[in-house]
This record gives C-alpha cells, sequence and structure tokens, in this order.
C-alpha cells in the first residue's frame, strides 16, 4: 500500500473508535500498540434463537465504517429472522492478510455460517493475481468446512465489490473487471458495491456515498452497500422486503465491546449508549434499496 493509501486508512481510524485493548486483542495482533489493536473483531450482540442467519465479514474499513454489518443484521431482523453476525475488519486488510491471520481461521473452522461475504480492498486493480489466489484459497476453505460437517447446503460466498476513490472511473473499471473475474473463478455472488456508488454518484450526486476524505463509505454510502449485501443474500424476495428496510439504524453498546462508533470525547461511552449509526430521509432510503436491485453491466 503507498503512503497516501495508508494515511488514509490512518485517518478513518480516527473516526472509528477501537475501545477494547485488552490481553485478548492485544494477544491477536503481536507488536501492536494496546491504543491500536491491529485487527478488529465485532462479535455482534443477538437474542437467543434456535435457527438465526449466521453471516461472516470479512474486510477492511470500507466494511466496518458506520458499523455496516450492524446495518444487515437489523435489515434481516426486520424481515422476521433472527441474526448472527460477525465482523473481523481491519483498516488496509486484504485476503490476503486474512487468510493468514489466526482469527479468521478460527472464525471459518468454528462457526457454521450461512453466508460469508469477503471484501478486498481497493488496490485489488493494482495486484489481481494475488487477490484472486487468495479469494480462491478462501473460497476452498468454506467448501473444505461445509463438507467436513457435512452441511445440507452449502455457504453461500458474496464478493463485495470495492469502491474506487470518488470520481476514478478508469480504477472502478479495473477493479470490476478483476472482482468479476474473482467470481467467475470461485463461484462467488458478485455485490457490486462499487458500479452502485457510481450509479448513486451520477443519479444523486447530493446523497453522497463517500465521506470528505473521497475514499472510504458516508453513512449513506454504507447504508448502500447494506442494502446490496441484503439484496444479494435474500435473492428474489428483496423485493417484497425492501419496504420494512429501516431508514434509520441505531447501535447500543455492549459491556466490554470490543468495537464502538467514533465518540467526540474518544472516551469508550458505557454500555446501554445508544449510537445513530444512519439517518436518512424517507425518500433517500427508499432510493437507496431501490437501487441496491441495480445488476452488474455485465453478467457472467
Amino acid at each position: 500500500m503507498n503512503a497516501a493509501a495508508l494515511l488514509r486508512h490512518l485517518s478513518a481510524l480516527a473516526i472509528l473508535l477501537l475501545a477494547s485493548s485488552n490481553a485478548r486483542l492485544a494477544q491477536a495482533a503481536p507488536g501492536t500498540a494496546p491504543t491500536a489493536p491491529s485487527n478488529t473483531t465485532a462479535k455482534l450482540p443477538q437474542k437467543a434463537s434456535n435457527k438465526p442467519l449466521r453471516i461472516l465479514f470479512l474486510g477492511n474499513s470500507l466494511t466496518a465504517m458506520s458499523f455496516m454489518p450492524w446495518m444487515v443484521h437489523e435489515f434481516v431482523r426486520a424481515s422476521g429472522r433472527p441474526c448472527d453476525i460477525e465482523m473481523l475488519a481491519f483498516p488496509g486488510e486484504t485476503l490476503e492478510g486474512h487468510y493468514h491471520t489466526v482469527k479468521t481461521k478460527m472464525a471459518l473452522t468454528s462457526g457454521n455460517w450461512d453466508c460469508i461475504v469477503l471484501q478486498e480492498a481497493s488496490e485489488i486493480r493494482l495486484e489481481p493475481r494475488r487477490a484472486a489466489q487468495y479469494a480462491h484459497l478462501l473460497t476452498e476453505a468454506v467448501k473444505a468446512k461445509d463438507l467436513s460437517r457435512k452441511a445440507e447446503t452449502p455457504t453461500k460466498i458474496l464478493f463485495f465489490e470495492a469502491f474506487a476513490d470518488k470520481g476514478q472511473t478508469k480504477h472502478q473499471e479495473e477493479i470490476r473487471l478483476t472482482t468479476e473475474a474473482i467470481c467467475r473463478q470461485t463461484g462467488a455472488t458478485l455485490v457490486p458495491v462499487g458500479e452502485l456508488f457510481a450509479a448513486n454518484l451520477k443519479e444523486k450526486p447530493a446523497l453522497n456515498p463517500y465521506m470528505s476524505d473521497n475514499h472510504h463509505p458516508s453513512a449513506s454510502g454504507s447504508y448502500l452497500a447494506a442494502c446490496a449485501i441484503y439484496r444479494a443474500i435474500m435473492g428474489a424476495k428483496y423485493k417484497a422486503l425492501k419496504a420494512s428496510l429501516p431508514g434509520k439504524i441505531a447501535y447500543v453498546c455492549q459491556a466490554n465491546d470490543p468495537y464502538i462508533p467514533a465518540t467526540e470525547s474518544g472516551q469508550a461511552p458505557p454500555p446501554g449508549t445508544s449510537f445513530t449509526l444512519v439517518e436518512l430521509k424517507k425518500a433517500d432510503a427508499t432510493y437507496l434499496q431501490n437501487l441496491a436491485e441495480t445488476q452488474p453491466k455485465s453478467q457472467f
């Protein structure tokens, strides 16, 4: 990663508050200062349920911003189905990094996931072969787990298409082509987030999917990504379910929470503190929900 990209990812950490610096996280990231653990693991709180929809997110800050996986959690819950979500995310992380991370391997082998969302860094366009190699290795690990547990229904693997920096049309095209090739190779379902961001900018620029750094997603951008992922999970059912999706989503902090949305004070808020992750006007929420139904430019 070049210096400019690294700076962008480090600035993202200023927006996120990593509240826990306990020994468990420090052990998972040897050599990392306690105030900035190198791997962020978020085990989201759930109500007890017999058969929740279980989703694992593997990504970086493009996934973690605005706590996007929690938005997917709330979408699933709005449909009346319980949900269990786990997120492994680290600013600038790649699929190669995830493949060599103990926590990722433990999550892949210990959880009987219904769906796994893979998100490669936007620099995928610079090293497409390496991205394809590790996407293949991760999907093969998931298939091996399915085989060992004799799963009746294979784990659904989604590939979150990264988005280029705002306005970088050529870069986005390179990302799209690489992502399509990877999905063709692995059998993963493409979630065209990058293309949806481009469409959003063209059709409704006032509802900016980017933060001021023109690299990370805004709250509405994360909402759009969550809609696209939820649509990929639900398939044809999404059309009927999208009307029930909330436009305002909050997160309530839990005791010993390893991940808490940012506060102006920089201090970890007490358990029970509620954060509004996104609050959209009804028209804007409806627009993003409908946009998420847009298909990629090319089918394969």
